[in-house]
């Protein structure tokens, strides 16, 4: 449960959510070289992770999701 991914529907939205959530120092990768598969951002939280930190988290994927 600590691995999850997120699809996109383009390579640009993808790259571009994640590029926001790396310049917030959240590690997280775009996959989007697979020709037959969505693109999408991995993030892998870490298992010492605190509800705080998992918030903290979110909160930056929902800033990130608002700009696109």
């Amino acid at each position: 449960r600590h691995l999850s991914s997120i699809f996109f529907s383009s390579v640009e939205a993808t790259v571009r959510f994640a590029s926001y959530l790396t310049g917030a120092g959240i590690d997280i990768s775009a996959h989007t070289y697979k020709a037959e598969c969505p693109p999408a951002a991995l993030t892998k939280i870490p298992l010492i992770s605190t509800y705080k930190m998992v918030d903290f988290l979110v909160g930056k994927m929902d800033e990130a999701l608002e700009r696109l």
